[in-house]
């Protein structure tokens, strides 16, 4: 009888060496076993469009002229009339674009994948606009009070150096600290004024909640400046990975600047 049991005891014991050897090995195989191999690069050819604007936000008849460069690539093409380009001997990849005008402010198309193999073309038409020919001259702060609190706000008001028969675009960057301007590291809140037609003057309303919200409490210094923008100021903007905001490139950079003590 116990020489049954010793006989089955070890009958037990190599079972279970045996599955957990079958497991380490399966384990191992998992982690350590050979890849496939990988997809071939094959080359091919990207098309898109672009559309240009003026400075009224008016889309231009002459889309012409856009230089798309492929970042790190001695590739690129100029749009014509219509906005095609063509950019021919790309790889599979992944890749970002610039798109540049003189005239215009630059645009960017960042993590672009691209299969290869035959034309791909690019679902989104990359939009452009026209830097403003007028800049803004003055600006100043005024805080407003109501009878209720959380209607308060800080009224903007400026002009800029010349009139115009249509309505145009100014665009406000603040911030908490002195150096306030459209680059986004140095923004924390935007908003857009229109100047009307045959007008030098504009005006916005800051409401003081709005800025609270925007980490701009009672009784610290905001920072606010001011540029002509394009009117389709969401064109030739940039996403910047490094703050999450834009980079708005339309806009004509001689700027003022003010300040006030939130209220």
């Amino acid at each position: 009888m116990n020489k049954q049991l010793k006989t089955m005891n070890k009958i037990k014991t190599s079972l279970i060496i045996s599955i957990f050897a079958l497991l380490l090995f399966s384990a191992c195989s998992k982690e350590q076993g050979p890849q496939g191999p990988s997809g071939p690069s094959l080359s091919g050819t990207f098309v898109g469009f672009v559309t240009l604007y003026d400075q009224y936000g008016d889309v231009m008849s002459n889309d012409s002229g856009v230089l798309v460069s492929v970042v790190g690539k001695n590739i690129s093409a100029t749009t014509n009339a219509n906005g095609r380009y063509i950019l021919p001997g790309l790889t599979t990849g992944v890749y970002d674009f610039t798109f540049t005008k003189v005239g215009y402010g630059s645009a960017k198309t960042i993590s672009q994948n691209f299969v290869g193999g035959d034309t791909q073309f690019l679902g989104t038409i990359k939009t452009m606009s026209q830097i403003p020919n007028f800049s803004v001259t003055g600006l100043s702060l005024l805080p407003v009070t109501t009878k209720n609190p959380l209607n308060n706000y800080i009224k903007i008001a400026g002009s800029v150096n010349a009139t115009d028969t249509k309505d145009r675009k100014v665009i406000f960057f603040v911030s908490n600290q002195n150096n306030v301007s459209y680059l986004p590291a140095n923004y924390m809140y935007t908003a857009t004024a229109t100047i009307l037609a045959d007008s030098t003057n504009f005006t916005f309303d800051a409401i003081d909640l709005t800025l609270y919200q925007a980490g701009l409490p009672s009784g610290s210094t905001a920072y606010v400046a001011a540029y002509a923008s394009a009117y389709q100021n969401t064109s030739s903007s940039v996403f910047d990975i490094n703050t999450g905001r834009t980079l708005f490139n339309a806009i004509n950079t001689s700027g003022s600047s003010s300040s006030i003590i939130m209220p």
